[in-house]
């Protein structure tokens, strides 16, 4: 954790003394431990599932990799169940890499230029990430640039997918109008938004993304419920997680047809087939 303690001291000497920066660190350290856990939950809960399916219909094991991948605790599990995954990221997580299982399967690398030969996996990864390819700033966004470097980061992507491999992308829905994981501008816990803002997606622009310009040949929304799963949740946390997923098993049923296209879903999750 030494390259950790460095990274924080080099980040905040100038601005904090010795007893702000030991709380920096505790709470930096809190944070990863927070998001270990959360990683791993849904790597066993919501991803194993799927990718088991995906493996038993393609009758073939499954080569995968996580694009934002984070603290790479879904590759660990992955490859504790025997898939053959990697993850890539560049973000200030990476840090925890050296303590982690699997860490020769994690690339310090940018998503947008993908170290791989083309067609090299059956399963590409990219969770809470396409929102933030060409707007990790969220003021003065272009649209015209952003879409650019989506378009441009879509690309390489499936250019690094086999024929008739899957990319599982999800990302906080354009058309409903609270994000409650980018920089709160609400009550200090929510983020309200435009639904014309250029940061995140809709299901309408991800058609366009993959299948008109990436010549996908399908693009399914998938369910929710169970993709927020926190079984360490505590006292109003835990409550929350329990209405959401009573909020997402509603809305799966009978209307989901139309959910992913409208304002009652705030999240999309899709699968979609080169």
């Amino acid at each position: 954790m030494s390259t950790f303690l460095d990274i924080t001291k080099r980040w905040s000497s100038k601005h904090v003394d010795d007893e702000e920066l030991n709380i920096i660190i505790e709470q930096s350290l809190l944070a990863i431990e927070k998001d270990i856990i959360a990683n791993r939950e849904q790597a066993e809960n919501f991803l194993l599932p799927l990718l088991n399916k995906l493996a038993h219909d393609k009758n073939k094991e499954l080569r995968i990799l996580s694009i934002g991948c984070g603290v790479g605790e879904d590759v660990s599990v992955l490859v504790d169940k025997h898939y053959d995954c990697y993850g890539i990221d560049a973000g200030a997580r990476i840090v925890c890499w050296p303590k982690m299982r699997n860490k020769r399967r994690l690339i310090v690398g940018d998503g947008k230029q993908l170290p791989f030969k083309n067609e090299s996996f059956d399963v590409i990864i990219m969770l809470e990430v396409i929102e933030h390819i060409g707007s990790d700033d969220l003021s003065n966004l272009n649209k015209k640039e952003v879409e650019a470097a989506r378009k441009e980061f879509i690309s390489g992507l499936l250019n690094c997918l086999n024929k008739g491999g899957y990319v599982l992308l999800s990302s906080p829905n354009k058309n409903f109008c609270i994000d409650f994981f980018h920089k709160p501008n609400f009550l200090g816990r929510v983020r309200l938004h435009s639904p014309w803002e250029a940061m995140t997606v809709s299901y309408n622009e991800l058609i366009r993304y993959f299948v008109k310009i990436g010549n996908c040949s399908s693009i399914e929304s998938l369910s929710i419920e169970g993709f927020f799963h926190n079984k360490s949740a505590r006292g109003i946390k835990k409550l929350i997680y329990k209405l959401a997923n009573i909020y997402f098993r509603a809305i799966n049923k009978g209307v989901y047809p139309f959910v992913p296209h409208s304002f009652l879903c705030p999240h999309l999750i899709m699968l979609i087939k080169k």
